[in-house]
């Protein structure tokens, strides 16, 4: 639940909020926001019942993610399917509905819209990453891993995408690779504790007679940017009060 309400928040408001000349879905989006998605359904509605033109498919996307934070599921899907009979390349109807369907366990499905999102608007890397995390979730690795790939070309400064690749060809165990991914997201974000944390356990998994010193390195770092390493093992293979490098 906490994933779907997280993307219901990031990814559609962007394209619907920004600029709209319509005051009403203005308002819509602003009680989104605020969290008021009883009166952000009301106010679709009354739009929807005025046939507001061809800004109508929107009030049902946004009529859709209001009922999702309602927990009117078949009320939101309903929405998002009226969305696309009125516009078939609605690309955050597809969206929408493709996180419904995944919190619904219909990961197939949820799978086609993203990929029919992707055909709308191959230029999101959103897509691509929550396409990317539906691969992992059904256990397709290759599939997402070149998800991945393609929302790291469309954002190549987003630290988050280099820290989910990593972790995926960590489990890959194809470590040398994933040293690379966290050693790019310290580029983006030099004070991340958690890709010290990672590039360290990704050194420790190696050679140890070539490596301990480099994986402790990184380790000590984490714990100097705040990185909780409480029960993670590192204290009994680093030893920090004497470690330099």
């Amino acid at each position: 639940m906490k994933f779907l309400l997280l993307a219901l928040l990031l990814i559609p408001l962007r394209g619907i909020a920004q600029g709209s000349p319509d005051p009403t879905m203005q308002n819509v989006v602003a009680k989104i926001q605020a969290r008021n998605y009883v009166g952000a359904v009301e106010d679709c509605n009354r739009a929807i019942a005025g046939g507001r033109g061809p800004n109508l498919y929107m009030y049902y996307v946004n009529r859709g993610i209001a009922k999702a934070h309602l927990r009117d599921i078949p009320g939101a899907r309903n929405d998002y399917d009226r969305a696309i009979a009125l516009k078939p390349d609605a690309e955050d109807a597809f969206l929408q509905r493709a996180m419904l369907f995944r919190q619904m366990n219909m990961n197939d499905s949820a799978f086609l819209d993203f990929s029919q999102a992707i055909h709308v608007n191959p230029r999101n890397s959103a897509t691509y990453e929550q396409r990317a995390e539906l691969d992992f979730d059904m256990h397709k690795y290759p599939e997402a891993l070149s998800d991945y790939d393609q929302a790291v070309l469309r954002d190549p400064q987003n630290v988050v995408l280099y820290g989910k690749r990593g972790r995926l060809k960590y489990l890959l165990k194809d470590f040398d690779a994933a040293i690379e991914d966290y050693t790019r997201a310290l580029q983006i974000q030099p004070d991340g504790g958690e890709w010290y944390f990672f590039r360290g356990l990704c050194k420790s998994l190696k050679t140890p007679a070539e490596f301990v010193a480099d994986a402790c390195y990184d380790f000590n770092k984490a714990k100097e940017m705040g990185y909780n390493l409480e029960r993670t093992g590192v204290d009994s293979y680093c030893d920090f009060d004497h470690y330099e490098r």
